[in-house]
């Protein structure tokens, strides 16, 4: 019986000693991480540019008007983006031309082509990446 009892706080005692063990090695560094990479407004304001409104044909028979916000991850990200501001309307427009109105009518479907586009945009940068790529305006005729 004593052995059994010993056995159970051993256990237990391991227990404690390996949660606690955790959170000072990694409680603390999760909580930095998640307060460091959340970028205040104006930041998100100063690294963003916003795309002029595209009107381009879907693949099916109609015609979408939109604009796009591209955020990226630094200041001298943006600058190139806007340097490359006629590539980037280039994807858009060639990204929109393959999809379908019903593709877009909804925000799953916003969502994907937000996506797309960030990851065609980043694809292009010499450096930076793009964090997100809100959709600013969206008519489907």
């Amino acid at each position: 019986m004593k052995k059994a009892f010993i056995g159970a706080t051993f256990t237990l005692l391991l227990v404690v000693i390996a949660a606690f063990s955790w959170y000072v090695f990694f409680g603390d560094e999760a909580e930095s991480v998640e307060g460091s990479e959340r970028p205040t407004i104006d930041e998100i304001v100063s690294n963003s540019w916003d795309t002029e409104q595209l009107t381009t044909n879907l693949s099916s028979d109609h015609i979408i008007r939109a604009s796009f916000r591209i955020e990226g991850d630094r200041e001298e990200t943006r600058i190139e983006i806007e340097k490359r501001d006629f590539q980037i309307k280039n994807a858009i427009i060639h990204r929109l031309a393959g999809m379908e109105a019903d593709q877009l009518q909804d925000s799953e479907g916003l969502r994907e082509l937000e996506q797309t586009l960030k990851e065609d945009v980043t694809n292009m940068l010499e450096g930076g990446s793009v964090i997100n790529v809100y959709t600013t305006e969206r008519v489907i005729q």
